[in-house]
């Protein structure tokens, strides 16, 4: 065992402790316990050498730092700052009561820098060899987009994709063959990487698939999409159905499918309803 210990205990700080305190549908709290620590335990020590010397108690302080670093999009120094105030990132960490100053802040900004390293030179591994199989390969490799989820890494590919929900500040993908995925990924992020003349985002909580959009209900405010014979129903904005309306003769990524609009045309505004359409 190394001779040190994330857990600070020579800086004298008041505890406040949570018991019933805390608010149970805080996303904190809900993410400790979706994340399977002890199999993200192993990952961690497999990948990091100094880790395996660490007990599970340090071992979930650093893994769970590196997820509220990586989902804050926070550096090393702002992490710690954040755990410092925050009770509820504290929870995560494994902590049974509030600190000020929970973790010794030298081990793990140390810790948390190694971690970036690692995954710098992984990431820079992957490009050149995803540069040289481009280089090097006669065939084209398939364009898939890969995201965090909770266990680590999945890899998506955009043709598979009907539809994406929002989860709080996670994203849920419906993919064919009624396979999902849940990633680590808001859905406004998502949205950036995505081809803009294929998906299209209906509303605040949903991305679809354009290439399955065959009905629009304008009363319900749901658009559906239709593949092999199932039906998926999505919430579309005012915005988008005027949208929709405006655009539909000229916009060539709805000539995927036959688009139908369907509702009293008294459900839209006047002056924005366009009679074409019904």
């Amino acid at each position: 065992m190394l001779p040190f210990n994330l857990v600070d205990t020579n800086i004298e700080s008041p505890e406040v402790h949570f018991e019933n305190k805390l608010d149970e549908n805080n996303r904190w709290i809900v993410l400790s316990h979706r994340i399977p620590w002890k199999k993200l335990s192993r990952l961690y020590k497999k990948a990091i050498p100094v880790l395996p010397e660490l007990s599970d108690q340090n071992i979930k302080i650093v893994t769970g730092a590196s997820i509220v670093k990586y989902q804050e999009g926070l550096s090393v120094e702002k992490t710690i700052d954040f755990i410092s105030e925050n009770p509820y990132v504290q929870y995560l960490l494994g902590f049974k009561a509030f600190r000020p100053e929970p973790v010794n802040k030298t081990i793990l900004s140390s810790l948390l820098n190694k971690i970036d390293s690692l995954l710098e030179r992984h990431n820079t591994s992957i490009k050149r060899r995803k540069t040289e199989v481009s280089q090097n390969a006669t065939y084209n490799l398939p364009d898939k987009l890969i995201f965090h989820n909770l266990n680590g890494f999945v890899f998506i590919d955009p043709e598979n994709i009907i539809y994406i929900k929002a989860e709080g500040n996670y994203s849920t993908f419906f993919l064919e063959n009624n396979q999902k995925e849940m990633v680590t990924e808001n859905l406004g992020r998502i949205y950036t990487r995505l081809n803009k003349s294929i998906f299209i985002r209906t509303k605040r909580s949903y991305i679809i698939n354009s290439k399955y959009l065959s009905r629009i209900d304008i009363s319900k405010k749901i658009c559906i999409l239709s593949k092999n014979g199932a039906e998926f129903h999505c919430s579309i904005s005012k915005e988008q159905i005027i949208n929709f309306s405006k655009n539909l003769k000229t916009r060539q990524v709805y000539t995927h499918s036959h688009l139908n609009i369907t509702s009293n045309p008294t459900s839209l505004p006047e002056k924005e309803y366009d009679s074409s359409f019904s």
